[in-house]
C-alpha cells in the first residue's frame, strides 16, 4: 500500500489532506518539522512526500536539498502559501515533482487527484 509523508508543521493542514488521501486507500504520516520528518523517512520509506516550505526548523528548500543529497529520489510535491518565483524554480531545480498552491484546502481537488495518479502509475 502506498504512503504519503506530510510535512507541514499546520495539524489543521495535514488533517485536512490524511481524511482525502484515507477516502483514496492511501497511508499518510506526518512530520510536523523537518527534524521529525526525517526520522519518519528512515523508519518507514514512505512512498511519495508532500512538502511546505515555511517549517519552524528549517526552510523547505533546505530539507529539500538534505534528502537529493543522500541521493534519495522520492517524489516530492510542494504544497505552499509562498508565491515566490524564485523558490518555485529552486524547488524544480532540485526535482521536486510539482509546486501546488495552499490558497485554498476546501478546493485542493485537483492537487488530490495528481498526487493520486501518481500513486497509481507502475514502479
Amino acid at each position: 500500500m502506498s504512503s504519503i509523508l506530510i510535512i507541514d508543521d499546520s495539524s489543521i493542514v495535514c488533517k485536512h489532506l490524511e481524511k482525502q488521501f484515507n477516502r483514496e486507500g492511501i497511508d499518510v504520516l506526518f512530520g510536523y518539522s523537518a527534524l521529525e520528518a526525517l526520522d519518519v523517512i528512515k523508519s518507514y520509506e514512505p512512498s511519495l512526500i508532500i512538502l511546505d516550505l515555511c517549517l519552524p526548523d528549517i526552510h523547505g528548500i533546505t530539507f529539500l536539498e538534505t534528502i537529493r543529497k543522500s541521493n534519495n529520489m522520492i517524489p516530492v510535491y510542494i504544497l505552499t502559501a509562498s508565491d515566490n518565483p524564485s523558490e518555485i524554480l529552486e524547488c524544480m531545480k532540485l526535482g521536486a515533482s510539482g509546486v501546488y498552491k495552499k490558497d485554498d484546502l476546501s478546493n485542493n481537488q485537483a492537487f488530490i487527484k495528481v498526487v493520486v495518479e501518481y500513486l497509481a502509475q507502475p514502479i
